[in-house]
Order: C-alpha cells, then structure tokens, then sequence
C-alpha cells in the first residue's frame, strides 16, 4: 500500500480517536489527542504523526513526546484491515526523521508483552529489551515490555 505521512493536525483528529478506538482496549479520548495536533513549542515537544491512503483516509498514527534529548513512543496504531502492509513502519521512520532535527539521543516505549507483531516490528528497527513493567496494563494486569533505541 502507498501512504503518505505527515503531520497529525487538528482536523485528524476525530478520524484518530475512532482508529484509537479500534486499536486500544484503553483508547485516549478526542481531548488527549488535541494536545498533539499542531502544538506549541515548547521544551516539551508533542509530535503527532498520521499516515494516509491515497483517498486521504486517516489509516494509521503515531503519537510521541520528547524531553531533554529522550523521545517516548506513546501510542501507536493502524486500522485492523490496513496492518503488515509497511504502516506502522513509515511512521515510525518519519519519527526517527523528526527526532533527528530535535537532536533526540534515544527513544522508548512499552508494548504489551503479549503483542509479538509489534515487539518483532520494534525489534527490527533496532530497539532493544530494556525491562518489564509488571502488571502494568490496567484492563488486563499484562506485563509492558520495555524497548529503547538510541537515534
């Protein structure tokens, strides 16, 4: 599949919040996605990124901050009928091209322990096993999986 990706904005967001829903048994809400959509500078850098199909539909997005030289990873999601055709890939890539020109040194985040695809995804693009959070996800007591990856 062709997408594009660019910057999540704030007429995404509605799209991104019933992706979020679809993806996430513990989805953010519209309010917590806006926050993301054309932020303001700030030593806190929200990044919000989407990727599109060539009709313009919202099919996957990537959600991160950055702080101080460390970038977190903290949602990441693609409609069920668009995964393993590159996606999640791109956005994860037009990430590290962003963090680079915030001269972000390393990144992280948490999976659930029992998300193989996405731990072989991380895994591929060079994030390493860095810990576990025991018990972590509320709706289910599942471990988190803690990856990082110096940019």
């Amino acid at each position: 599949m062709t997408a594009t990706v660019r910057s999540f904005v704030t007429v995404d967001a509605p799209a991104v919040a019933m992706l979020e829903a679809l993806c996430n048994p513990l989805p953010w809400h519209l309010e917590d996605l806006l926050p993301f959509a054309d932020p303001e500078p700030s030593s806190f850098v929200r990044l919000g990124l989407v990727a599109l199909d060539e009709r313009g539909r919202v099919l996957g997005y990537l959600l991160a901050s950055s702080v101080a030289g460390q970038a977190e990873i903290l949602v990441l999601g693609v409609h069920p009928d668009a995964r393993r055709q590159g996606l999640a890939r791109a956005l994860l890539r037009g990430l590290f091209a962003r963090l680079q020109t915030l001269e972000a040194d390393s990144i992280f985040l948490e999976v659930r322990a029992g998300n193989r695809d996405a731990i072989t995804l991380y895994k591929s693009l060079g994030f390493a096993d860095a810990g576990v959070r025991k018990g972590y996800y509320a709706d289910s007591g599942e471990d988190a999986v803690l990856l990082r990856r110096e940019l």
